[in-house]
């Protein structure tokens, strides 16, 4: 979810269809706001005529204690300004587990797969996530080789694996001046001679040697 500007008149839309059906009724609206950035959206519309509210709750306020320990919403304590620490997603986990049907079981899980990965979570908490999901993956079917968290897990270990090749590589080119360097100022070995003796071509060694 993010700040949505339009957001006051979807509101305001909402309530009109529920005032519709429901006209014996007092309505009083609230909107959770989920969101990664700074709740920022109006509540109101002030107009000529119209003065309509609505009350927002912005999650990243409410303490994880206040709810994972609740079925009904101890996925979303993940999403408070304290829930995605391992003590807490142990805690939620555990409140799943005592769910008996298992297709809400599985449903609960894939939607706490699905908050850590819209939190942008951190590697540890991803793999401690997946450590606890995959227990139950095959008693629930759960398919997680297209899910998003996953998908996040494989592209970070691959950013990981080109970084560790990347620098790998920039040592070994280090290392590669360097011998051609003593080479030619410590031997007065020839260039062509240089590149002979490492392997290397002739223009790595003459670019190796450029301001020698």
């Amino acid at each position: 979810m993010y700040n949505d500007p339009l957001m006051p008149s979807r509101m305001l839309d909402y309530r009109n269809i529920i005032e519709n059906k429901y006209n014996d009724l007092e309505v009083i609206q609230f909107l959770i706001y989920i969101g990664n950035e700074k709740l920022s959206m109006k509540n109101h519309i002030i107009k000529t005529n119209l003065n309509f509210k609505y009350n927002i709750i912005d999650i990243n306020n409410i303490d994880c204690n206040l709810l994972n320990n609740d079925i009904n919403s101890a996925v979303l304590s993940l999403l408070t300004k304290n829930g995605l620490t391992s003590k807490n997603i142990t805690t939620v986990f555990k409140t799943l587990k005592t769910i008996d049907d298992l297709n809400v079981r599985k449903q609960e899980l894939e939607h706490l797969m699905t908050v850590a990965f819209s939190r942008k979570s951190d590697k540890i908490t991803i793999d401690r996530i997946k450590a606890l999901v995959e227990d139950e993956i095959m008693t629930l079917d759960i398919n997680v080789k297209e899910h998003g968290l996953y998908i996040l897990g494989y592209r970070d270990a691959k950013e990981e694996a080109l970084a560790c090749a990347q620098k790998e590589a920039k040592a070994a080119l280090v290392k590669a001046r360097q011998a051609i360097i003593n080479l030619y100022k410590l031997k007065n070995m020839p260039q062509a001679e240089i590149a002979e003796v490492l392997g290397y071509s002739l223009n790595f060694v003459q670019d190796c040697l450029k301001n020698q």
